[in-house]
């Protein structure tokens, strides 16, 4: 039986003056990688960064594991087990490769270095580059650390924020045969404008527009359907 990892219901978040979410509900099944669309500004980096508590929760609600995380803190988000690839990498430039996922390592064990061969084999720049700083290396490069840096701990769920942006395609097609092994070690949800991507990784879907949840599905079907590509989209 299907198990709902992380679910969020009607979920509106404001910026100030700016009502940013008006409805979001999404329900994700555990190890299916789930790809989340729309158009520029539709909502969807805002969403999991309401999920990750960035962003406040004004109403609505937000459950992991069946626990209420809403209005959580993002140390505590992470801690119970969520982690996070955000658009812009966030790597440490200063820091060497090998720190950067030091840092990574909440009470480091000996599954983080199980979990760091499972990187090297998915990455082998990681392991070419490890005492280099983080600063020297390709964007392609950059957004395979911070892809790792982010599972190196033991998330039950990566929130994996536009990984193909600004990369070359052959550093997208490696990123997305990462990001196909990784769904088998945990629940990748992928936000990305890169249709061609999303629809290699993800099974399921749900598409955003103006901060509403407004279509879901399979994502085999969404491949076949122009109308839905197109409306909400502006692909097909």
């Amino acid at each position: 039986m299907d198990k709902i990892i992380l679910s969020l219901k009607e979920v509106h978040s404001h910026i100030g003056q700016h009502h940013i979410l008006q409805g979001v509900s999404l329900n994700i099944i555990e190890k299916r990688p789930t790809a989340i669309l729309g158009r520029n500004g539709a909502g969807k980096t805002s969403t999991i960064r309401t999920i990750m508590g960035f962003n406040p929760l004004t109403s609505g609600s937000i459950e992991f594991n069946g626990e209420n995380i809403g209005g959580a803190k993002p140390f505590d988000v992470a801690r119970k087990g969520i982690g996070m690839v955000p658009e812009e990498m966030a790597v440490i430039r200063d820091l060497t490769v090998e720190e950067n996922f030091r840092l990574a390592m909440i009470n480091e064990n000996e599954g983080h270095w199980q979990r760091m061969d499972e990187i090297w084999r998915l990455f082998p720049a990681m392991k070419k580059f490890w005492k280099s700083k983080a600063g020297t290396l390709s964007g392609g490069q950059k957004q395979m650390l911070a892809i790792g840096r982010a599972f190196v701990d033991d998330r039950k769920v990566l929130l994996v924020d536009e990984p193909s942006k600004g990369l070359a395609p052959i550093v997208v097609d490696q990123l997305g045969e990462a990001l196909i092994h990784l769904r088998e070690k945990t629940t990748v949800i992928l936000i990305e404008q890169n249709f061609y991507l999303a629809s290699r990784v993800g099974i399921d879907y749900f598409i955003l527009d103006d901060g509403r949840t407004v279509h879901q599905g399979r994502m085999a079907d969404l491949v076949n359907d122009d109308a839905i590509k197109h409306k909400y989209l502006g692909i097909g």
